[in-house]
């Protein structure tokens, strides 16, 4: 891997985190109870991911728009 593709990746994970963690500020902003948070924004995150990844083997069309727009995919490199 170039320098540059490892820096494209550091950008991508960590464009990755800063979007959870702004959802996790949102549902916190909105009066979600502090434990609830967390477990939510985990559980976008998977679901996220199995969308990612089921939604294109299955070759879904909705799957495969939302994976052109996705940070997910680059940051997992495929």
């Amino acid at each position: 891997m170039s320098i540059g593709g490892f820096v494209g990746q550091c950008l991508n994970a960590a464009l990755l985190a800063m979007t959870f963690g702004a959802l996790a500020l949102v549902l916190g902003a909105a009066g979600a109870r502090r434990g609830l948070v967390p477990g939510a924004s985990a559980v976008i995150g998977v679901l996220a991911y199995a969308a990612s990844t089921f939604g294109a083997q299955l070759d879904a069309r909705w799957a495969v728009k939302l994976r052109a727009v996705s940070r997910l995919p680059r940051c997992l490199n495929r």
